[in-house]
């Protein structure tokens, strides 16, 4: 099968699971930045991965208008909340997959928070959220995991993380 990784990436951590992913399944694999419809084409599986920015993907819509639904398509987002806080990552598959119109799988790693490399506007926008939830007396469980996410610069991104996205590539599972 004819494949390729496609990877947006603001701070680094969808591109170093675009890069471990790529090594495992011996396949292409490119930035949203250089990718158009005509180098897409060719591709049968379209795994496509970024970071999350308010429960969304970045510009999954994008990849998802430039392919065909021949393309076998996977998606995985990572972030900063751990990998083991169910429910919101569950809320983010739904917001990212249903506005997709089609079955597709869905993968979470967890990666981190690089404060270094953000621009201005993005880091100030997570910091005021850190601020904003740190003021509250009544933290849900999800609040508070997001506050731990948010506290500082961390990276919890780890290669053994792809083993069973790999292992469900190679058997065409979802």
């Amino acid at each position: 099968m004819n494949s390729i990784v496609i990877y947006k990436s603001k701070t680094g951590f969808a591109k170093k699971y675009a890069k471990w992913i790529s090594d495992a399944l011996s396949c292409d694999m490119i930035s949203l930045e250089d990718l158009n419809k005509n180098n897409i084409k060719n591709y049968d599986m379209i795994i496509y991965g970024s970071g999350i920015m308010a429960g969304q993907l970045y510009q999954l819509d994008k990849v998802s208008k430039m392919i065909d639904s021949k393309q076998r398509l996977y998606v995985y987002a990572c972030g900063a909340i751990d990998k083991d806080a169910k429910d919101i990552i569950s809320k983010i598959k739904d917001n990212c997959i249903l506005k997709l119109g089609r079955d597709v799988p869905f993968y979470y790693f967890q990666a981190g928070v690089n404060y270094e490399s953000m621009g201005f506007i993005y880091k100030q926008m997570l910091k005021a959220m850190y601020k904003s939830l740190l003021k509250k007396e009544e933290k849900t469980s999800e609040e508070e995991e997001m506050m731990k996410a948010l506290k500082e610069s961390h990276d919890a991104s780890k290669q053994t993380d792809i083993d069973e996205f790999i292992t469900n590539i190679k058997q065409g599972l979802n």
